[in-house]
């Protein structure tokens, strides 16, 4: 059988690079990362090396598993946090050369994300999690918290749902809300007016607070009192989506984000990585259980899907959208469940593959 592989991203270049991996001899995973490596360069407001990534990966024996590269607040946070650096030199540098922003036409040059790319594909991860590209970097991140980090491999967050099983990326994220939607009896605008509460209500990193995710999926508790609603940031930019899958049965759903439009603001000029700033989902009060740790992962919006049916791979879904993926990926599967094809120029734009 000719090997094929299937792949959507957010942009042409990015869509490009991963079909040239593939090309060169690569799988579904190597187009995902060509692809991923390219957004940060294309789409610097929405991704970056110092931005979070929340993935789900299929394996060709049929296992589906979790990565979450999520990061944790530092050793140092503390809840007496300072505002954020107005006006930053690394960003003016790249994005307001000569003293005025880039426009249509202008040549955007990143020279030290280029040199650190290719020390990142020279010498791995390794080289920034404590070794010398970290060192660099730690002028704004610290060398220890970068030589702490590891990045977690779970289970997905899993329900069967019309004969097929739905993967999702489990606490931190907040994939249960796509579960919640698809289990739920009555109005969806209702099951999600319910779902944020309970995110802004219980949802944490599960190392430090436990998350009962079984309760929060049980449909009976829509007939309980309605948690609070807590504080949480709110995002002003957008999330990329890559999406692969190969003739040999591996697939990714990679979901990587700033948060914010350009994240933190801030850029590390000799490594031109720019930095997000998830943690202003962190509540700074002490009675909530996202409240801000050292260590802590904060409550999180990014959310990879895959659906399976009888172990074999039936669809792979990214979306952009912040506190949205959860409503508009349930739109997107309930459509395809009811026999819509992706290419339907009525869905919402989301990224969608389908494996045959």
């Amino acid at each position: 059988m000719t090997y094929t592989c299937a792949i959507a991203t957010p942009h042409a270049l990015a869509t490009a690079a991963a079909s040239e991996a593939v090309a060169d001899g690569g799988n579904a995973l190597d187009a995902a990362l060509a692809a991923a490596a390219t957004l940060a360069v294309v789409y610097p407001h929405n991704t970056s090396v110092g931005g979070d990534l929340v993935a789900l990966v299929r394996t060709p024996d049929g296992r589906v598993s979790c990565v979450n590269a999520s990061g944790p607040a530092q050793a140092d946070a503390d809840r007496a946090a300072d505002e954020l650096i107005a006006a930053d030199p690394g960003m003016r540098e790249i994005f307001r050369p000569g003293g005025r922003p880039l426009t249509t036409g202008d040549t955007l040059r990143q020279d030290a994300l280029a040199t650190t790319l290719a020390e990142l594909a020279a010498h791995g991860p390794a080289t920034l999690y404590g070794g010398p590209l970290g060192a660099r970097l730690s002028g704004v991140l610290g060398l220890d918290d970068l030589a702490r980090f590891e990045v977690e491999r779970t289970a997905p967050l899993s329900r069967a749902f019309r004969g097929h099983e739905v993967h999702t990326s489990p606490p931190n994220t907040h994939g249960f809300l796509l579960l919640q939607a698809l289990g739920a009896r009555g109005p969806l605008a209702a099951v999600f007016h319910r779902g944020i509460a309970d995110r802004a209500a219980y949802l944490a990193d599960p190392r430090f607070v436990p998350v009962d995710v079984d309760a929060l999926l049980d449909p009976a508790r829509q007939d309980l009192p309605e948690p609070a609603p807590a504080v949480s940031g709110r995002a002003s930019g957008d999330t990329v989506a890559v999406v692969t899958a190969d003739s040999d049965g591996l697939a990714v759903s990679l979901i990587q984000s700033l948060f914010h439009g350009f994240g933190s603001g801030v850029l590390d000029p000799s490594t031109g990585v720019l930095l997000h700033n998830r943690g202003s989902f962190f509540s700074l009060d002490p009675a909530s259980p996202n409240v801000i740790a050292p260590g802590k992962r904060p409550a999180h919006t990014l959310m990879p899907v895959m659906v399976t049916k009888g172990g074999l791979l039936t669809w792979v879904a990214g979306t952009m959208g912040g506190k949205a993926q959860p409503q508009i990926l349930t739109q997107v599967l309930l459509r395809l469940f009811e026999g819509a094809g992706p290419a339907d120029p009525r869905s919402d734009g989301s990224a969608v593959v389908v494996h045959m």
